[in-house]
């Protein structure tokens, strides 16, 4: 299915200001609010009506200037991991697409318009699957996945935010910190405990090429 998010009338899911006050009241407007691995002020939503979308929202704890700074950071994210995939033509890694809806003015808490972030839903398999899947990772799939790391050093390597798909490729799910420039180098402290020792070592002399 195509990610469209410009054909959903998103406005009629979107009409109640207060309802990202809390996930259980985005619940309560009908969407199936996803349950996060660890408390964060970053909701996560779907709803029936729009089918292939997720929907991002931060709590009012989070100011709206802080939230527009991380949109922008996640779609300049996917459109530079996007760019990169494109460049290297690399076959075994996907950006999911992402779009910015502008909210009724009824949501704004400020003089500028509130946001919520839609995210193109890939069908990845979950966190304890896809580490099963990197003990014995393919050498193509590692060598992709080893190439967008040493590219964008501030992507997290994780089980939570780098997923299999059910169609065997890589999907990086959050990547608001792609530019950080405080980390110099790859490190496989995350992805290592998933990997068996003779992927761990493929791993190294892989990263030793890519110099």
């Amino acid at each position: 299915m195509a990610f469209d998010p410009k054909s959903l009338d998103l406005g009629a899911l979107f009409h109640d200001p207060s309802m990202f006050d809390s996930r259980r009241a985005w619940r309560r407007t009908g969407f199936e609010v996803l349950d996060p691995a660890k408390n964060s002020e970053c909701m996560v939503a779907a709803h029936p009506s729009a089918p292939g979308c997720l929907f991002k929202k931060y709590t009012p704890a989070v100011s709206p200037k802080e939230q527009r700074k991380n949109y922008r950071a996640r779609i300049e994210g996917a459109e530079a991991l996007a760019r990169l995939i494109a460049t290297k033509g690399l076959k075994h890694v996907v950006a999911p697409k992402k779009h910015l809806h502008e909210l009724p003015r009824s949501f704004q808490t400020d003089d500028r318009p509130a946001l919520v972030l839609v995210v193109e839903r890939l069908d990845v398999v979950g966190r304890s699957a896809s580490e099963a899947r990197f003990h014995d990772v393919a050498e193509p799939v590692l060598r992709e996945l080893l190439v967008v790391l040493t590219h964008h050093k501030g992507l997290d390597s994780n089980s939570k935010n780098v997923q299999f798909t059910r169609a065997g490729q890589i999907a990086f799910v959050d990547l608001e910190n792609w530019a950080r420039t405080d980390r110099h180098r790859v490190r496989l402290k995350s992805i290592g405990e998933y990997l068996s020792s003779d992927r761990r070592k493929l791993a190294r002399k892989i990263l030793r090429e890519l110099k």
